[in-house]
């Protein structure tokens, strides 16, 4: 009995401490309501656009820097989703398909708030290739 005194409460220890990783931290409704807007893109952005996507390319990026954040199928459930401010964003959802090419492009090159910037890190074509493959999240 008095092992049980003692095993209790640390189960609602750990349960607490590790049970929340699921919860965003803050306001829910706020966390998922935040958005940026995207700025023209430059000439040079606007011609690296491939004329033929390479999804699997777009795949093999989108799995090493999106995934821990937007998840497996860009529901915005990935790992690391849960200790953002803000919402990763769901690729699937009528509001992120109805963006343009353009428009994600830029999101994904600059980031915001807690999106990191690719800017320099990642090749433009690469990026183009990235939004190709977050078009097949559709619902």
């Amino acid at each position: 009995m008095k092992s049980l005194i003692i095993l209790l409460p640390a189960i609602f220890i750990v349960t607490l401490v590790f049970g929340q990783k699921s919860v965003p931290p803050g306001n829910l409704a706020a966390w998922k309501a935040a958005k940026w807007e995207a700025k023209p893109l430059t000439d040079a952005e606007k011609k690296s656009k491939p004329a033929q996507f390479d999804n699997v390319m777009g795949k093999a990026q989108y799995v090493r820097a999106c995934k821990a954040c937007h998840g497996e199928k860009g529901l915005g459930d990935g790992t690391k989703a849960p200790t953002l401010k803000t919402f990763p964003g769901d690729f699937s959802s009528i509001e992120f398909q109805r963006q343009t090419d353009e428009v994600i492009f830029w999101k994904t090159k600059y980031g915001g708030a807690d999106m990191p910037k690719y800017v320099g890190k990642v090749d433009d074509e690469t990026i183009w290739n990235m939004v190709s493959y977050m078009r097949n999240f559709k619902k």
